[in-house]
């Protein structure tokens, strides 16, 4: 059988890796994985090493997820329309960074498979047992468990049995 989960020792140097903090003058959050729960010495997650995980709020990783190949969570994003219109909105950011960007900590529950370029962004929580599609953009909080979840925005296209 091939070993899909990566060992502690290989997720260390991967989130080492895919881990970003675009504004830690901000606002610096956690990335919360699994460390206890173990199969034969390894980790119950994969995470591809060009994945992109935004730790400006906190993000928890539950058991069994798969983040695949230059996927992304976010967990912050910017509000251009508090900018006054007088003040060039790179400006705006700089002078007031907690008016101009929130933060949004996620919580990704287990048996989630986030698959190559898809993106997280302004959804706090996907459902246990949900799957999201190659390229697919999730907006909003994915609240039900087991949903198949494809396209931009990211809608509901179907449901993953729970019984093998």
């Amino acid at each position: 059988m091939q070993q899909v989960t990566l060992s502690f020792e290989k997720l260390k140097s991967t989130l080492e890796r895919v881990i970003y903090q675009p504004h830690p003058e901000i606002h610096i959050g956690n990335l919360l994985i699994p460390t206890e729960k173990r199969v034969s010495g390894r980790s119950t997650l994969f995470v591809a090493h060009t994945a992109k995980i935004d730790v400006t709020a906190d993000v928890t990783l539950r058991e069994w997820c798969m983040i695949g190949h230059e996927a992304e969570i976010w967990t912050h994003s910017h509000e251009h329309g508090v900018a006054p219109i007088n003040m060039p909105t790179l400006r705006f950011q700089e002078e007031c960074p907690n008016v101009f960007t929130t933060f949004e900590p996620k919580v990704i529950e287990q048996d989630v498979w986030i698959y190559k370029a898809s993106i997280l962004k302004g959804c706090t929580f996907i459902a246990e047992g949900s799957v999201i599609a190659t390229g697919a953009v999730v907006t909003k909080p994915i609240m039900e468990p087991y949903g198949i979840w494809a396209g931009v925005p990211a809608r509901r296209i179907g449901t993953r049995t729970r019984v093998l």
